[in-house]
């Protein structure tokens, strides 16, 4: 049964971006750093707490209109664009986006390196495409 502190640390790690130790603070302030890390945790393997994330972020999804497809699209845009150094804020900027939405697992980082330019090469979109899932579908998929 979902209790409301159970719904306040959910919608606290949606909103801080996946933090379970401190979506567990904001539910109890007093707790150290450790103890909020493990109850994050316990939090997070708890059922009805995991359905209700997902919830959280398919609803947050819908209504920002962000899917992993425009995502892919953003970074293609990006790269359209011959990356000037303002990219590197664009990026972390939808590096954020795709964390905040659940659209990849925690052990599955979109690590680019952003001290150097970025270029998107067919290699680099089946990693993206790896990172991401198939959707099953091709759209958004371009051929060169």
């Amino acid at each position: 049964m979902m209790t409301s502190r159970h719904k306040n640390f959910a919608e606290a790690y949606v909103a801080n971006g996946r933090n379970a130790t401190q979506a567990y603070k904001s539910i109890s302030p007093k707790s150290t750093d450790k103890t909020a890390a493990q109850e994050g945790m316990v939090y997070l393997r708890k059922p009805g707490i995991v359905e209700y994330i997902k919830e959280l972020e398919s609803e947050l999804s819908t209504e920002l209109k962000i899917t992993r497809e425009s995502i892919l699209a953003d970074f293609q845009d990006i790269k359209d664009r011959n990356l000037d150094g303002n990219d590197k804020v664009a990026i972390q900027a939808l590096q954020e986006q795709i964390k905040m939405l659940g659209f990849y697992a925690p052990d599955k980082n979109l690590n680019l390196n952003l001290d150097e330019k970025v270029k998107l090469t067919n290699e680099h979109k089946r990693a993206l495409q790896s990172a991401f899932g198939e959707s099953g579908s091709k759209e958004g998929s371009s051929g060169n």
